[in-house]
């Protein structure tokens, strides 16, 4: 009896296991790799994004460039590894190097791969400019164009539309997005964004590049697995902005598993094989309360070519967001939105193995990765506290391998860090260092998805040691932008700069576009980390900074041009990470002169014949905010070379761009009021021939009322001295006067009618 009750249910689950077994070897693929590329580089990191599991290698060359244009890459390889159990069976994917275990495109509605995955090999690339340059001027990139909203890639409804585009049950919605995946793949894969009826691509940060991949595209090499039956949505962003977050990218991936049964014990693991700048001398840590795993340099001079010099920097790998577990009474967040009784994983382990062959070298299954992924040694043996490899050293097992802090408050490396590996302060060999940070264990049911965000943060500070704390507090910084759900106002716009070579010296010169943020020094947004009392920050000036080259990524400040209102030299809190604690020490952010604001600097001394090189930056302040008081913006760079110049210019015209003390014209105006205009010779190479008209706009009148001031030159010689100064009175001009356009000749060189608001009544319009 007993044996016909339970004969049928053993046969079944042998049947039920062998279909799964047979179900996944007959969703395999038959996939090339993908090639689809494209780089992050936006602010102050250029990353090369690829599509198969990896980033920034694929093959020579490998790209984590930061500082954007320095000679040393931060990065070697990273990748992300996933693994579980699927009615029993271990299955993982897990890219490492050339070990690819992802394809490009999606899977269909029964888990299958794409008949050819190079249908889908590429990568989306949008960012603010392009959605503002298309909404300007009709221009559209290939990426804004076919941007894949029906693969999944997010994208904005048009407003007030009267659908419910997410299927939450309400309609228009600030910031609705467009949910497609519960329909047919045949239904939506060829659906590209309608940017014509109002929809734009939601991008995170400033740039963003989205891409789609898949585990069943082909069999997965380096382990023997079957394939989980993975559906991938990829998204690397990064934000034009200075400081910590100019020097940080960020990762979101969405795992969507198309399998018929649950995908449980799975664990996800970030591997990365750093190489920060010279990869021979590297050191590991770890961070359990930031959920940090971090690579910096065993001395204070990272060395040969490829090197960063001294002092070399520190990279960390933030784990921001991870998977979601039941836990009642608790929340956890998922794309911004709040998940009731669930709440997210945090780092769970970090581990670090060698190359080579050996108990703590480089897995070759799939139980050494999944193993690796638990935090456990590639035989499941447990990491013991203490030594060089966590191997034996004492009988305490742990799951973090380094997490002594290696530049405590009491300028001691705490055990258990490489500095300091036994408690004695015996340093560790420092060499070419790998390492895996996982977290789990969690459950994705057939249908449903997991979402991980991390963020990779870069800092250098006086020495090696101190390059680790000023990391730290990088990291706090990106995850208070995560908490904020990535909505950081963006910082002053970079200005556009031009520079005219002359003998002895060079001439800068300054503007912003109508379509900058920053457009005749308005910058002005709220400070989301400030209190609501003090939380705006407005422009207050540029810094023009020389370097010693074009590799140099610091430089001296050679002048300042802020805005006159008592506000010169600023302190602030400079974030640390002391013994798990969060600390401040006071820095200089800014000196300003209180002298006020131009877009011009003249460059003397210089020697002809050899390239200079120059940046501006403007940057923004908020003094009475008790937290970050300065808020830069990119910088802008040139070089240049003075030469002797061909070209004649009056010595009184040089004399006149050479004396800033008092305004080289003055045109005054007849009838009610005081108003002038004033004109400097800034650039006498690059004064161009015509008459200069300034017409002034009443607030009250329709139409114009202007009065003309009048510059006239001839030929290529700019001599102030001899030029034809002329007052028109065409009309009376109230003392109300709002805004004003520039013109040469007929060429419209600024109009005031471009912007809402009155431009200021001052001389500050680079023409």
């Amino acid at each position: 009896m007993s044996k016909r009750k339970y004969l049928p249910s053993f046969v079944c689950l042998v049947v039920l296991g062998l279909v799964s077994v047979l179900e996944a070897r007959a969703q395999v693929g038959t996939c090339t790799s993908p090639q689809g590329e494209s780089y992050l580089d936006i602010n102050n990191v250029r990353a090369r994004i690829i599509n198969n599991g990896n980033l920034f290698w694929r093959g020579p060359p490998n790209v984590y460039n930061v500082p954007k244009g320095g000679r040393a890459q931060a990065m070697f390889n990273a990748s992300i590894w996933i693994g579980g159990k699927v009615d029993g069976q271990l299955r993982i994917a897990a890219a490492r190097y050339n070990n690819y275990q992802f394809w490009a495109g999606p899977l269909d509605d029964y888990g299958a791969p794409p008949a050819d995955c190079a249908d889908f090999d590429r990568l989306y690339k949008v960012s603010i400019d392009d959605i503002q340059d298309y909404e300007v001027t009709g221009v559209i990139t290939p990426d804004l164009r076919d941007w894949p909203t029906g693969l999944g890639a997010p994208t904005y409804a048009p407003l007030g539309n009267g659908v419910d585009d997410d299927g939450d049950g309400e309609t228009d919605e600030a910031g609705e997005t467009i949910f497609v995946l519960n329909q047919p793949l045949a239904q939506r894969v060829d659906r590209v964004i309608d940017l014509a009826g109002g929809e734009r691509p939601a991008i995170l940060g400033d740039q963003s590049i989205w891409w789609i991949m898949n585990d069943r595209g082909n069999e997965h090499r380096g382990a023997s697995s079957p394939p989980v039956g993975l559906e991938v949505h990829a998204t690397a962003f990064a934000f034009r902005t200075g400081g910590d977050i100019g020097n940080t990218t960020f990762y979101k991936y969405d795992f969507y598993y198309r399998g018929n049964w649950p995908f449980t014990d799975v664990y996800m693991a970030i591997f990365a094989d750093p190489d920060l700048g010279n990869f021979q001398d590297d050191w590991l840590g770890s961070d359990t309360t930031l959920g940090v795993g971090y690579v910096w340099n065993a001395d204070n001079d990272d060395e040969t070519s490829w090197g960063y010099g001294s002092p070399p920097p520190a990279l960390g790998f933030d784990f921001i967001q991870g998977p979601i577990v039941p836990s009642p009474g608790d929340s956890a967040k998922v794309s911004t939105e709040w998940v009731q009784d669930f709440k997210n994983l945090k780092m769970t382990s970090f581990l670090f193995y060698q190359g080579g062959a050996c108990e703590f070298c480089e897995p070759s299954t799939a139980l050494e990765h999944y193993n690796y992924m638990r935090g456990r040694w590639r035989d499941g043996k447990c990491i013991t506290v203490g030594g060089p490899y966590g191997i034996d050293f004492s009988l305490k097992c742990t799951y973090f391998m380094f997490p002594g802090d290696p530049s405590a408050s009491d300028d001691t490396c705490q055990y258990w860090s490489e500095c300091n590996s036994d408690g004695t302060g015996t340093d560790t060999r420092p060499s070419d260092r790998r390492f895996v940070m996982g977290t789990g264990p969690f459950t994705i049911d057939p249908g449903d998805f997991q979402q991980i965000v991390y963020g990779l943060v870069w800092a250098r500070g006086t020495d090696n040691f101190d390059s680790v704390q000023k990391m730290k507090g990088a990291s706090a910084v990106a995850q208070a932008v995560y908490d904020i759900d990535f909505q950081i106002p963006a910082p002053p716009a970079p200005p556009e700069v031009t520079v005219t070579a002359v003998d002895g010296g060079a001439i800068l010169e300054w503007t912003n576009s109508p379509q900058s943020n920053n457009f005749l020094e308005s910058y002005r947004v709220e400070d989301p980390f400030a209190p609501v009392a003090n939380s705006i920050v407005e422009f207050e000036g540029y810094e023009v900074i020389q370097y010693s080259s074009a590799l140099d990524q610091v430089g001296v400040t050679v002048a300042v041009y802020d805005v006159i209102n008592g506000v010169t030299r600023v302190i602030d809190g400079n974030q640390l990470i002391w013994d798990g604690l969060i600390q401040e020490e006071q820095v200089v952010v800014a000196n300003g002169t209180d002298r006020g604001v131009q877009n011009f600097h003249v460059a003397s001394g210089l020697t002809n014949y050899t390239t200079y090189h120059f940046g501006v930056q403007a940057y923004a302040q908020n003094y009475d905010n008790p937290g970050r008081k300065i808020t830069r913006g990119p910088v802008t760079r040139v070089s240049v070379t003075p030469t002797r110049s061909t070209l004649e210019i009056a010595p009184a015209a040089i004399a006149a761009a050479e004396d800033f003390s008092s305004a080289d014209f003055v045109a005054h105006k007849d009838g009610i009021g005081d108003g002038f205009v004033t004109a400097d010779i800034i650039n006498p190479a690059g004064v161009k021939e015509g008459t200069y008209t300034v017409e002034f706009f009443e607030h009250e009148v329709p139409g114009k009322a202007f009065n003309t001031a009048t510059v006239e030159e001839e030929g290529n010689v700019v001599d102030p001295i001899s030029a034809v100064e002329a007052i028109q009175k065409v009309a009376d001009i109230d003392a109300s006067v709002i805004t004003y356009s520039v013109k040469r000749d007929d060429t419209m060189l600024f109009d005031g009618r471009s912007i809402d608001y009155a431009a200021p009544q001052r001389d500050n319009v680079m023409v």
